[in-house]
């Protein structure tokens, strides 16, 4: 399985009282689909999926699931910082209907490479699934060393890595490695160079925003044209005032995509400092999104 292109990292959607609403994450998802991306992400980081329980994580795929039917292919996050419970979740997430797993570099143990090596070996032989291996230092504290990730690579359904570290000189390291793997950035900041580097697209945060048209930037530069990223780099700057994923939840309810930007705590709700360039923000998405 090589999966490419743009993917939204799918927001969860809730109402004011804190539930998940599970029919606004329904007009997403049929958006999402009706504006071509080349998958989906369920409950990974942007999703707040550590606030959520078992049965609402449940509700969230089997929804998400039942819409796509097989239109695009569906990558769940499971990955924890404990091995057997993540060999679990992905069991789970299989039966579910999810087309591959999503497992994030385990935090707050902060294991040595060789801890992480035998924590991903053991989810690979054991949930026989297919593995994206996730890289996010930023939130987890560890970095997931190429030469490890080589080593994975070497498992049939180890598919590919969303490298969220930002760095995109270590890509042409795993061109060295990758034949028929998927190479996806998870840094909205670094699609362009990724992409034209040799990179098989993005797990976007943006992508919430803006299906239509960052599918079809990355769309165009997968076939070897040139796109310009520049404004794309103006409105990922203008979503960065607080963390992930509380600027993207503002903007999507400030466009009236979601009735409400609540978070669930630890996370709260913020406003930008800078509301001129909000301003821009919301106009280039009318301009570029609405009318493309």
């Amino acid at each position: 399985m090589q999966i490419k292109g743009h993917l939204p990292a799918l927001i969860t959607p809730f109402k004011p009282t804190g539930e998940v609403d599970l029919q606004t994450l329904e007009q997403l998802v049929q958006w999402h689909l009706s504006m071509n991306v080349d998958g989906l992400v369920v409950l990974g980081t942007t999703a707040e999926t550590p606030t959520l329980t078992s049965i609402e994580r449940q509700a969230i795929l089997d929804l998400v699931v039942g819409i796509t039917a097989n239109q695009v292919p569906i990558i769940v996050g499971t990955g924890c910082n404990n091995t057997h419970a993540t060999v679990e979740r992905c069991r789970w997430a299989m039966t579910r209907g999810a087309d591959a797993c999503l497992v994030v570099t385990t935090y707050y143990n902060r294991p040595t490479q060789k801890g992480l090596l035998a924590h991903y070996q053991r989810v690979l032989s054991e949930s026989d699934s297919p593995i994206m291996l996730y890289n996010v230092p930023a939130r987890t504290q560890v970095d997931l060393d190429d030469d490890v990730v080589e080593k994975l690579f070497s498992f049939e359904q180890c598919i590919g890595i969303k490298a969220a570290d930002g760095d995109v000189t270590r890509l042409s390291n795993y061109l060295r490695f990758s034949k028929g793997k998927s190479l996806l950035s998870g840094d909205d900041a670094t699609i362009k160079p990724w992409v034209e580097s040799g990179g098989d697209g993005i797990i976007s945060v943006l992508g919430n925003l803006m299906p239509k048209s960052m599918t079809k930037a990355v769309t165009s530069g997968l076939k070897q044209r040139d796109f310009d990223f520049q404004d794309y780099q103006m409105m990922i700057k203008e979503l960065a005032w607080s963390v992930n994923p509380v600027p993207i939840k503002y903007a999507l309810a400030a466009v009236r995509r979601i009735p409400d930007s609540f978070v669930r705590l630890p996370l709260v709700n913020e406003i930008p400092g800078n509301t001129q360039s909000m301003k821009t923000l919301f106009e280039y998405y009318q301009q570029v999104e609405l009318k493309s």
